[in-house]
């Protein structure tokens, strides 16, 4: 029986993808590189600001040194961008809610900077998650499983109760190294044939399925 559902935030709970390919395509073109429509950018997403924005560079420029330049940049305009999120993806806040009503704890492990992540998941899932954790200097980023591991424990719960959902093979990753159980989402960044071969063990269609799948357990 799962006591505790992860979520993640960024193509999990919400699309935010807009949030952040606008602060990422000003960063671009501030070094003069191409910028992405939303489809080419949604295929960089995973793993975190260093990781996305190496692979939104054209191959060419992604050394170590200018990666992080373009990094630094990239937060600049997100501090400013990344409260343009009003909802969630529809039907996920009531399936959610549902699941909180019957007693399912709900937690939340972001690769977004902690202090973006709260105020986002008490705007779209008020009074839903706890706790709720992003990235912070103390913690490494998924598919790192500390800070899962943390949360299941701070929870109460044992590896085998608790289930991760997620949107990449980061996600993935994640719960397999955590002892989790691994749950794709199909409405996500990432493609379901990828979160497959990345070992989910079950994948989500739509937001409903939440509560259909783990409802009963």
């Amino acid at each position: 029986m799962y006591k505790l559902l992860i979520l993640d935030l960024d193509g999990t709970i919400a699309d935010t993808s807009h949030t952040i390919r606008e602060a990422a395509n000003l960063a671009l073109r501030h070094f003069g590189h191409p910028e992405h429509d939303a489809e080419s950018f949604a295929a960089c997403l995973g793993g975190g600001s260093y990781s996305f924005m190496g692979k939104a560079l054209p191959p060419e420029a992604r050394t170590e040194d200018h990666i992080k330049e373009v990094v630094a940049e990239f937060w600049r305009n997100y501090d400013v961008t990344h409260i343009h999120v009003d909802e969630t993806y529809p039907g996920m806040d009531t399936a959610v809610a549902a699941l909180h009503a019957k007693g399912m704890r709900i937690a939340v492990l972001s690769n977004k900077r902690e202090y973006m992540t709260k105020p986002l998941i008490e705007k779209l899932l008020p009074g839903m998650a706890s706790p709720v954790v992003g990235r912070r200097a103390d913690i490494v980023a998924k598919p790192d499983p500390t800070a899962a591991l943390a949360i299941a424990a701070a929870c109460g719960c044992a590896p085998h109760e608790v289930a991760l959902v997620g949107d990449t093979d980061s996600d993935m990753e994640t719960a397999h190294r955590a002892g989790f159980l691994a749950v794709g989402v199909a409405w996500g960044y990432q493609p379901p044939e990828r979160l497959r071969e990345a070992g989910a063990h079950v994948i989500l269609e739509t937001p409903d399925d939440l509560f259909t799948y783990f409802g009963g357990k």
